[in-house]
């Protein structure tokens, strides 16, 4: 496990802070109408090495507001070609000369693959998935584009 630094020393210490003041509170007193909202949870860090982690996707509210939209992206870039597109899929691999259990399991590899190009084509596109923030789109294309890698080795 790698040491993860703070980008922001001013959001870490707000935390800390409020972490120390609810620990010193009375239990019964943890959470009261009264109290301030907690101060915003840092996702951004680096490692000793300088390497940047963005862990914004883990935040429930930025992936509640993302959910809508990217529910729409997957099954808008659904419709309208998949049928089509297996059968020219299988002419393709009948004319290959590929046989047996094999053309189901390569046609949907092909079909998953080009679908994945679909979504991350339109996830970098769309304004309300731009509008949640700088890099957010990308942050979801690499968790996006990460599946095939862990369907082909689980």
């Amino acid at each position: 496990m790698a040491e993860l630094i703070c980008s922001s020393k001013r959001a870490k210490d707000e935390l800390v802070a409020y972490l120390i003041q609810l620990l010193r509170s009375n239990s019964t007193e943890w959470i009261d109408e009264a109290s301030p909202p907690p101060p915003a949870i840092p996702y951004h860090f680096r490692t000793p090495a300088g390497l940047e982690i963005d862990l914004r996707l883990l935040g429930n509210d930025l992936m509640s507001t993302a959910k809508p939209d990217l529910l729409h992206i997957l099954s808008s870039s659904l419709s309208g070609w998949f049928v089509k597109r297996k059968h020219i899929i299988l002419a393709e691999l009948e004319k290959e000369g590929v046989g047996g259990d094999d053309v189901e399991a390569i046609a949907s590899e092909r079909l998953a693959d080009e679908y994945l190009e679909r979504v991350v084509e339109r996830v970098r596109k769309d304004p309300k998935i731009e509008s949640l923030g700088s890099g957010v789109a990308e942050l979801l294309v690499r968790q996006v584009s990460f599946l095939p890698v862990r369907r082909r080795y689980n």
